[in-house]
């Protein structure tokens, strides 16, 4: 395991340099984009709702543009994307936690993007093996009590 600063575009590139070959990518990053739990969405700023979006959505680009070629396009590599239920758009009942919402929305259709761009450019050059494409997906783990998720977080962290 490493640790990464992921809104530093340089160090993700020198970072892959330094990785021969990726079967698992998990893009765990991630921060609420507001410092005091269940603000209210006018309380939000655009400071806030662009630090979310660079964690949470553009630095996860970032770091599969930079494995892409070097690593992610070998048969049945995959990229981990650790999204959240608070980003699925049909359930969104409260429309609190504006920057955390809106960035991990756009994250999951960022990973359903590059799904299709992985298979796309493994299908030019393996068009028999589509069954061993790289694939990306969104899983959501749950509300877990860790530092960002609170001490009301349903699940203990692993």
């Amino acid at each position: 395991m490493h640790s990464l600063e992921v809104t530093d575009q340089e160090a993700i590139i020198k970072f892959s340099q330094t990785v021969k070959k990726v079967d698992t990518l998990v893009l765990n990053a991630g921060i609420k984009g507001y410092p005091v739990p269940y603000t209210q969405t006018p309380d939000n700023t655009g400071n806030e709702e662009m630090e979310a979006l660079a964690v949470n959505t553009v630095a996860l680009s970032n770091i599969i543009r930079a494995f892409n070629k070097m690593s992610l396009l070998q048969a049945d590599a995959c990229v981990v994307y650790m999204g959240s239920r608070a980003g699925q758009t049909a359930d969104n009942g409260s429309g609190d936690s504006h920057p955390y919402r809106v960035s991990k929305a756009a994250g999951h259709a960022s990973m359903w993007n590059w799904s299709i761009t992985l298979m796309r450019q493994w299908k030019k050059s393996h068009p028999d093996q589509l069954h061993q494409s790289p694939c990306v997906f969104a899983v959501c783990g749950g509300w877990v009590k860790t530092r960002m998720g609170g001490e009301n977080g349903r699940l203990p962290p692993l």
